[in-house]
């Protein structure tokens, strides 16, 4: 009786185990299966943020692997302002391609939508500058003209592209705390913002506010 009940009693003890470590064992895997298909991780709910869903039985988009021309607006204001920049002659890497397209966007190049709100339609895409590196740059309007602003230097332009831009619909976004005693800080947008992607590396949200494009980290 006694030799049942020690085993009874370890039986036991080796369940509560498994029960305890059951919930940050899993919670580390859906942090590693939203972080591998690109989403940022809500700490605070513990869910899976901006992840693009398609419905069932949709077809993926085709990516475009080289870049599209700009529009002829930003094309004009490029000339006009005196600013060498090129398409980039760089293709995405494979896998990206296959995030790309599973999140059906077919052209992760650039973006385009009304980023101020003056009702207007601004730009923003990966251009190569005079020293054959990429910058992530964002054409918008002002009164009746256009400036332009440089949102972050990517690196040399090359095979292997490893990110790429979405549009950030409006409403509210989980941000990443950057130290892990942050409180996950959150945005409210009221414009689309400008989302970059480094595939599981990290993303960052550009967006308008007091007369600037402003950075806001939703993943690391």
């Amino acid at each position: 009786m006694v030799r049942i009940a020690k085993r009874i009693t370890a039986v036991a003890l080796v369940a509560v185990a498994l029960f305890l470590a059951w919930q940050p064992l899993s919670e580390f895997f859906a942090i590693d299966s939203c972080l591998d298909s690109g989403g940022s991780f809500n700490y605070e709910i513990h869910t899976c943020d901006h992840a693009v869903s398609r419905p069932v039985g949709s077809r993926r988009s085709k990516l475009n692997a080289a870049p599209p021309a700009v529009p002829a607006y930003v094309q004009a204001y490029l000339d006009s302002a005196g600013l060498d920049y090129v398409l980039p002659k760089g293709r995405f890497e494979p896998y990206l391609s296959s995030y790309f397209e599973q999140q059906n966007e077919a052209e992760p190049w650039a973006v385009a939508d009304d980023f101020n709100g003056d009702e207007v339609i601004d730009w923003a895409g990966f251009l190569r500058n005079t020293q054959g590196r990429i910058d992530l740059v964002v054409v918008y309007s002002v009164d009746t003209e256009y400036s332009h602003q440089l949102l972050t230097p990517m690196g040399v332009d090359e095979d292997g592209v490893y990110f790429g831009v979405v549009l950030e619909p409006l409403g509210k976004v989980i941000g990443f705390p950057i130290e892990d005693d942050d409180p996950v800080p959150t945005l409210s947008l009221s414009n689309p913002g400008v989302h970059l992607i480094y595939y599981e590396k990290a993303s960052v949200l550009y967006y308008w506010h007091d007369g600037e494009f402003r950075e806001f980290w939703t993943g690391d």
